[in-house]
């Protein structure tokens, strides 16, 4: 059924208005229709529709075999109609007047000043009332029903939140929810008018008494409880959900306001055999597929072995969802990560993107203009580099600058783009990343949905806390089972994830023996003497003091080194930005002739860059600034290739 046959006069009841006179308004059929539209053509184009089926199938698992696949078509059918009619509450004489200056639709003033315009909570009753009577039509087992209301009181919650934000259904025990519903259901009562165009409105009544409130009964935390549900796919289910929920409403909103229908951008075939063709053209991965062994050093030999070694298992294990790429630092991680997710793409079908994921905006710019190397002009193949971070602004084309209105439209697509992870590529924070995954905003969902069918490479997993490890690697096999993700985590310094967590298949570890290559002198060795006499100083226990302390010993380790020669390449590494910028003051101050720099977090891209290419200046293979001072923060690991003579690096214990 549509929509309309829940309403009656549906030609009369409206869902937007423009603010063009010209631009006639939008009738909530013909944006639940368009809403239901961008539902299908995510679920055809993006995958959607596969993350649906494989929520609702692990989610009715604890049932008997042959009721599976009809409890299953009841969960997707209600998350569709969840998606189609979110805003059926929009019937609501009040909203029509007030919202929609609807001349078609008329008020008593006594009434009328009786009556508040919201929709979002009638339309999930609305919705209780729709659903469950189609259900009434079937016979279900006192666990199937207990099931049932419990995954359709989450949909009712979801559905009443859609111009909100997500919070808990109970606090300190009590059902939050529940109160809301009664208050409603006591407004509804007092004032039928609410119920004017609703086709149940003669027994609405009645059936909400006889049902609803034994829904409700149904979800206290101890029925809850006693569910034999996957938690995991339960939780999906509400994010999947109310992601699918939001986007196609954006999109559907966005139509009708910008009147045209908004693109969708992921990867064609014929653009990932492009981006695929190009980086096997780069001279590095021709030198790794056809080595020139008379050539090739030490360091680049094993840098090819583990390339070949990841790359083997990763085709030999493509059917799998979690990989883990332990590799030492300096081995080439960026082209690794590049070629696995190019070959995962290769490989399967349905992927169609790759998402980044770093912990540091640096090394986002390093990655970026490493890809940037040999991904093909946008403009030809419409393969498109994106990066969604705090500091990175939105791309414009400069020559929609010329017309104003062209601009207006631009702004308003790319913004779309960035808010639904729209390109070829993107590279992003693990805040944007975690925030799609566990969110509880409207803006946080609008992406999530997108992330279905996507190669996921998430970078320096370590610098989360340990104690939440096993939580994140739990989340993302289910995430990553149902949304059909690929996932590569990488880092120099990996421990056994995988067996932190209860699920015993075991996630694929792409360099089997990570020994031979962590242990190699050639990555073993990169630091040639360590030195931890600073480390076992005695030193005062005031921060201040302690400072100072540090300051002084640092100074005499400088003085030392010039004594012993007088061009030092020199890195001192902070844990704090406040540190690291008095120390530079400290050292501006004794050595006012010396090229002194300081590299933060707070540093500009651009700024980053310049000290990082005058650091990096060569003639004739030698550096050509060989008396330097460099005084950071972290930031300088993430990323960042330097050769230093020497380094300090404070350490937290």
């Amino acid at each position: 059924m549509t929509i309309s046959n829940y309403i009656n006069r549906p030609e009369q009841i409206l869902a937007h208005r423009s603010s063009i006179s010209s631009v006639p308004s939008e009738t909530l059929s013909e944006h639940s229709n368009l809403v239901l539209h961008f539902y299908h053509k995510l679920g055809n184009e993006n995958g959607t529709k596969q993350a649906v089926e494989n929520c609702c199938a692990t989610l009715v698992q604890q049932f008997p075999s042959e009721r599976q696949e009809f409890l299953k078509g009841l969960l997707v059918l209600l998350l569709e109609q969840a998606v189609y009619l979110h805003d059926l509450g929009k019937i609501n004489p009040k909203f029509q007047t007030l919202k929609m200056k609807n001349e078609k639709v008329s008020l008593p003033r006594k009434q009328s000043r009786e009556m508040d315009s919201n929709h979002s909570l009638l339309s999930s009753v609305l919705f209780f009332y729709v659903i469950k009577k189609e259900w009434l039509n079937d016979s279900f087992s006192v666990e199937e029903e207990l099931f049932l209301d419990n995954m359709l009181y989450q949909t009712m919650y979801l559905i009443s939140k859609h111009h909100g934000k997500l919070e808990d259904m109970f606090k300190e025990g009590e059902p939050i929810f529940k109160e809301r519903l009664f208050n409603i259901i006591d407004a509804l009562e007092a004032q039928p008018l609410y119920l004017s165009f609703f086709y149940g409105r003669e027994d609405f009544f009645e059936f909400i008494n006889e049902h609803l409130w034994e829904c409700v009964n149904n979800n206290s935390i101890a029925q809850r409880k006693s569910l034999k549900v996957d938690e995991f796919a339960f939780f999906i289910y509400g994010k999947l959900l109310f992601s699918l929920l939001v986007a196609c409403d954006f999109y559907a909103t966005h139509s009708y306001m910008n009147k045209e229908e908004p693109s969708f951008h992921f990867l064609t075939s014929a653009q990932k055999k492009s981006m695929q063709d190009s980086f096997e053209n780069l001279p590095i991965t021709r030198a790794i597929r056809n080595p020139d062994k008379s050539k090739i050093s030490e360091m680049n030999k094993m840098r090819s072995a583990l390339f070949l070694e990841a790359e083997e298992a990763m085709l030999s294990h493509q059917a799998e969802h979690l990989f883990y790429l332990e590799a030492p630092t300096g081995s080439g991680k960026t082209n690794n990560s590049i070629n696995l997710g190019l070959q995962l793409l290769k490989a399967n079908e349905g992927l169609n993107k790759i998402v980044y994921v770093f912990p540091f905006n640096t090394l986002t710019t390093q990655t970026y203009n490493t890809l940037q190397k040999f991904l093909p002009p946008e403009q030809d193949t419409g393969i498109r580099l994106s990066v969604i971070n705090s500091i990175t602004p939105i791309m414009m084309n400069p020559s929609d600058e010329d017309n104003e209105e062209t601009f207006k439209r631009s702004a308003r697509e790319e913004l779309l783009r960035r808010q639904m992870i729209q390109s070829s590529i993107t590279l992003t924070s693990h805040v944007n990343f975690f925030n799609y995954l566990f969110g509880v905003t409207r803006e946080s969902h609008l992406g999530l949905i997108h992330l279905c069918n996507s190669v996921i490479i998430l970078d320096e997993i370590q610098s989360y806390r340990n104690e939440i490890w096993k939580h994140i690697i739990t989340f993302l096999q289910a995430y990553a089972k149902i949304f059909n993700m690929k996932i590569i985590i990488m880092s120099a310094t990996l421990p056994p994830l995988d067996e932190l967590t209860d699920d015993d298949k075991q996630a694929t570890y792409l360099i089997k023996d990570s020994a031979k290559y962590f242990q190699h002198p050639v990555f073993q060795k990169r630091v040639e003497h360590l030195d931890y006499s600073m480390v076992n100083a005695e030193l005062p226990t005031g921060k201040k003091e302690r400072q100072n302390a540090v300051f002084a010993m640092l100074a005499e380790k400088i003085e030392e080194l010039y004594e012993e020669r007088s061009s030092n390449r020199i890195l001192i590494e902070f844990l704090t930005k406040a540190a690291a910028r008095e120390f530079f003051h400290f050292l501006n101050d004794r050595y006012p002739t010396k090229i002194i720099y300081e590299l933060t977090g707070l540093d500009s891209k651009q700024n980053r860059e310049k000290i990082l290419s005058f650091l990096q200046e060569e003639e004739q293979g030698e550096f050509v600034h060989k008396d330097v001072i460099l005084v950071a923060t972290q930031v300088i690991e993430a990323g960042v290739d330097i050769d230093m003579d020497i380094g300090f690096k404070d350490i937290s214990i």
